[in-house]
This record gives structure tokens, C-alpha cells and sequence, in this order.
């Protein structure tokens, strides 16, 4: 009597076709497309030269992997920079 008969999956495990070359390709190709997508934040605030691009690397890094934290540095990462000083001609209270 053959142990496959009484455990079904000893056998498929038996059976497993080894890694092959379009196996680790495909793997690689997956890992690239996960990890543009992971730091596309960082990307899209490099590509537009974002004053605070590096502050959305560190958040983008450490938080990333939470989708809330993904999605915080995605809106950073997109917003319009305000200019430099314009805070101060808004406040009615500075002169």
C-alpha cells in the first residue's frame, strides 16, 4: 500500500516541480511592480523636486506598510507646495 493513497497530500508535496528560471523571473518581476507601487510616494515627490521629499521617504519607509500610512504620504507627496512666505500674507494679524 502506498502512502499517497492513505495521505493525499504527501503526495503533492512529493511531487512539488522545482524552482525554474521563469519561476525566479516572474518572482523578480513581482517583487520590482510591489516595491515601484510601495514607494511611489517618494517618487511622484522627487519627480516634482517637493521641499519636503525626504520627510515623505522617512514616512513613506516607516509607515508605508500600513495602507493609512501609504496613503498619507501618496496625498503629502501630491499636494501643491504653498510658496515661501505666502503664511505670512494671509495672517490678518502680521503686519
Amino acid at each position: 500500500m502506498k502512502l499517497a493513497f492513505i495521505f493525499p497530500a504527501v503526495a503533492a508535496v512529493s511531487h512539488t516541480p522545482q524552482p525554474t528560471a521563469a519561476n525566479w523571473i516572474t518572482l523578480i518581476i513581482v517583487v520590482v511592480i510591489a516595491a515601484v507601487i510601495y514607494f511611489l510616494p517618494s517618487f511622484i515627490a522627487l519627480r516634482r523636486r517637493y521641499h519636503n521629499a525626504t520627510a515623505i521617504l522617512v514616512l513613506n519607509i516607516f509607515l508605508g506598510w500600513t495602507f493609512l500610512g501609504w496613503v498619507a504620504a501618496l496625498v503629502w507627496a501630491s499636494t501643491e507646495p504653498r510658496p515661501r512666505g505666502e503664511w505670512r500674507r494671509s495672517d490678518p494679524d502680521i503686519s
